[in-house]
C-alpha cells in the first residue's frame, strides 16, 4: 500500500467518511494546523481509522507548515496531497522541490480552486494586468507545472488547471466533491414512508453561515418573496459568525416571526428531518457540499455560480434553478420554483437520482487511487 500524506487547514466531520474510505487503499496520514478553526466548521477528534498530525502554521517561513518536508521524509511518503495555496509555496522554492525529488514524493493538488474566475484566460487577464499579481502569477505557475496529478472537483477547476496554470491534461483528473449521504436518503426514505409531509413553501438552507455563503443575501430576498407568498417560511441550518447579523436584518425587515435559525446539525438523521419536511433548499452563494445534502434529500434547489462543481450537478436541464447572483434574481427564481409545485417534485426526484448515482465517496475515492497508483507507476 501506498503511503498518502493528505495536508489540511483542519479535519471537518463532513471529511472523515472520504478520509476512512481511503485509509482502505492506502496509508493515510492527515496534517492538520495546530489550533486552526474555519468559520462555522466543526472539528472532529477521536479515534480514527487513520493517522492525524498537527502542524504549526508559519507561512513566513516560506512553507506552509515548516515542519511537512520532515513528516513526510518520517512517513516515509509517496504522495503528498494538498491544497493549492501550500503547494505554491511548496513546489515554487526550489529547494523544497529537490527534497521532494530526493524523497521520490509525487505532488498533487486537490480542491477547487479557479472557481472565481470566468474562463482560463479571465483569470490570466485578471492577474497579469496588476502588477502586485505578476511575480505570485508567475511563482503558481511554476508550481502548477510541476504537479503530478490534479485531483479537480469540477471540469470548471480542471480547465483552470489546464489554460491559467498550464498542466497538461493527462495530469488532471475530475473525481467531483462528495460526502457520506447514504443515511441522509436512507432517513429521508423512512420518513416519507412513516407519513412525513413536505411544507409547502418552506425553504431551507443548510451550510455554514459565514461570507463568502451570503445568508444575509437569502433574507433579503426571502422578505420580498413572502410578499408574494405570504406563508413562506425560511429555516437556515447552520452556524457561523453570520448567523448574528442575519438575525437582526430578519428583525429589520419584519420577517423575523417566518425566519429560524435552527444552529448546526451534524446528525445526519437529524439533518435529514429538517430537509425532509422542507420544499424548496436555496444556495445563495458559494456552495458546496449543501448541495449534495439537499439533493440526498430529494430537495429541488436555487443556486448562483458556487465552487464550479454546481456546472457538474446541474449539467443536464431538470434538476434546479440558476439566478445571476443578484437580489432581483433570487427573488424570481424563488417565486418561480414555489410557483411551480410538480416540477420542484421533478426536479428533486431526478438530482436525488443524480447525487446517490453519481457523486459517491465509493466513486471519489476510486478517482483519487487510480491517480496515485497512476503518478507512482511513471517512476516505478
Amino acid at each position: 500500500m501506498k503511503n498518502v500524506v493528505f495536508e489540511q487547514y483542519v479535519l471537518a466531520h463532513y471529511s472523515v467518511p472520504l478520509f476512512s474510505e481511503l485509509a482502505k487503499h492506502v496509508n493515510l496520514t492527515i496534517i492538520v494546523s495546530t489550533g486552526k478553526s474555519v468559520d462555522g466548521l466543526k472539528k472532529v477528534g477521536g479515534k480514527l481509522p487513520f493517522k492525524v498530525i498537527e502542524l504549526a502554521e508559519s507561512p513566513r517561513t516560506g512553507l506552509f507548515h515548516p515542519d511537512l518536508l520532515k513528516i513526510l521524509e518520517e512517513e516515509k511518503a509517496d504522495v503528498l496531497i494538498s491544497f493549492m495555496t501550500s503547494i505554491d509555496r511548496l513546489l515554487s522554492d526550489d529547494t523544497a522541490y529537490q527534497s521532494l525529488q530526493k524523497m521520490g514524493v509525487k505532488v498533487m493538488v486537490a480542491g477547487c480552486d479557479g472557481y472565481m474566475y470566468k474562463t482560463p484566460i479571465y483569470a490570466l487577464f485578471r492577474q497579469f494586468i496588476n502588477p502586485r499579481m505578476i511575480m505570485p502569477t508567475l511563482a503558481s505557475i511554476k508550481a502548477s507545472r510541476r504537479l503530478d496529478h490534479v485531483l479537480a472537483y469540477s471540469s470548471k477547476t480542471a480547465d483552470y488547471f489546464a489554460g491559467a496554470r498550464f498542466v497538461p491534461r493527462n495530469r488532471i483528473s475530475i473525481t467531483g466533491n462528495a460526502i457520506d449521504t447514504s443515511m441522509l436518503n436512507r432517513t429521508y426514505h423512512e420518513l416519507m414512508a412513516a407519513g412525513v409531509v413536505r411544507v409547502p413553501n418552506k425553504i431551507v438552507y443548510a451550510g455554514r453561515l459565514s461570507t463568502g455563503k451570503k445568508p444575509r443575501l437569502l433574507v433579503e430576498a426571502f422578505a420580498e418573496v413572502i410578499k408574494k407568498f405570504p406563508d413562506a417560511t425560511l429555516e437556515f441550518v447552520g452556524e457561523g459568525s453570520e448567523r448574528g447579523p442575519a438575525e437582526e436584518l430578519a428583525k429589520r425587515l419584519g420577517v423575523d416571526s417566518a425566519v429560524t435559525f435552527v444552529g448546526g446539525v451534524y446528525d445526519d438523521k437529524l439533518m435529514a428531518e429538517h430537509l425532509a419536511r422542507a420544499s424548496l433548499a436555496v444556495m445563495p452563494a458559494l456552495g458546496g457540499l449543501g448541495f449534495n445534502s439537499a439533493m440526498a434529500c430529494g430537495l429541488p434547489l436555487v443556486y448562483t455560480d458556487a465552487d464550479g462543481t454546481e456546472n457538474e450537478l446541474f449539467k443536464e436541464p431538470g434538476l434546479g434553478w440558476y439566478f445571476d447572483g443578484t437580489k432581483k434574481d433570487l427573488v424570481r427564481m424563488i417565486s418561480i420554483a414555489l410557483a411551480s409545485p410538480e416540477r420542484m417534485h421533478e426536479y428533486g426526484d431526478e438530482g436525488e437520482k443524480v447525487i446517490m448515482q453519481k457523486y459517491t465517496i465509493a466513486n471519489m475515492v476510486e478517482k483519487y487511487v487510480s491517480a496515485i497508483n497512476h503518478a507512482n507507476q511513471k517512476t516505478s
